[in-house]
């Protein structure tokens, strides 16, 4: 994959795009020219699964070492007749039942691992303003009177995502972003004939298609884009569900303005960038 190619894929403007694409040898890069230091700092770029894999074989190759050393040794011994040999057998007997009374212990009084929250309409507030402190997103509350509860994320590119629990789909987290038109693109589209206005929107209309999001393209002319995911509040709603939701929103958005930006440029209606 080519730097050219990779970058739509990445969209640079969004923090979470990092994370599908960690493990590309271009994505280092890519993320100290267009992220501020703390989001480049913040994924371990050395300590990936490979380190990790190696890590734990090494660890089992060193402990099967090391039990086939002490065969070795007191097989020696019991064939010289040794004199250790009897007592080396007693010191490993005691060394695995004390072993194995503290390991039993400790399993007996462990408490166990303490059950995740469930996520449900009552704490969704709360899981969202967690996950969003977690993810280091600028977050205000919003104000709706067709929702139980509205927040608006804001992204380093100037990007907002609101993320609201409907009324009419109370079971349900949206998330919702809209790209206006410019002032200056939307002058332009109104002084076009009718067919090439609606070319343009259908060129829009199929790029947006392609990107497999719910979206709506508003005003004829057109004036923006709307793009909507939804995903069910339940236990399958988890931190890496909501940043992938924001992703897949802010690349919708990235998506919709520049073929909106394409769509005029080929016609020359614009300066091509």
């Amino acid at each position: 994959m080519s730097r050219a190619a990779l970058l739509p894929s990445l969209n640079v403007h969004s923090v979470f795009g990092i994370r599908r694409l960690r493990g590309h040898p271009e994505v280092r890069g890519i993320v100290k020219e267009n992220f501020p230091p703390h989001v480049a700092q913040e994924y371990p770029w050395g300590m990936d699964w490979t380190y990790e894999v190696l890590q734990n074989t090494l660890s089992y190759v060193v402990q099967a070492l090391l039990s086939l050393g002490g065969a070795v040794v007191l097989g020696w011994l019991k064939k010289r007749g040794s004199l250790w040999t009897t007592p080396a057998l007693y010191g490993l007997a005691g060394f695995l039942l004390i072993n194995g009374c503290f390991i039993t212990l400790r399993l007996l009084f462990t408490p166990a691992p303490k059950a995740p929250e469930e996520i449900t309409i009552a704490n969704i507030e709360t899981h969202v303003r967690d996950w969003a402190d977690h993810l280091r997103l600028a977050v205000r509350r919003g104000d709706s009177a067709d929702a139980y509860l509205v927040f608006v994320i804001s992204l380093s590119n100037g990007h907002e995502v609101a993320v609201s629990r409907n009324k009419t789909r109370d079971r349900y987290l949206t998330f919702e972003g809209a790209i206006q038109v410019s002032p200056e693109h939307r002058d332009v589209i109104s002084h076009l004939p009718a067919d090439q206005a609606a070319q343009l929107m259908d060129e829009v209309l199929l790029e947006m298609a392609r990107s497999r999001l719910n979206f709506s393209l508003v005003g004829r002319p057109l004036q923006s884009v709307h793009i909507v995911k939804s995903v069910p509040i339940g236990n399958g709603l988890t931190e890496d569900v909501f940043a992938a939701s924001i992703d897949e929103i802010d690349g919708g958005m990235f998506v919709a303005r520049e073929s909106i930006r394409l769509a005029l440029s080929h016609r020359g209606l614009i300066r091509s960038l």
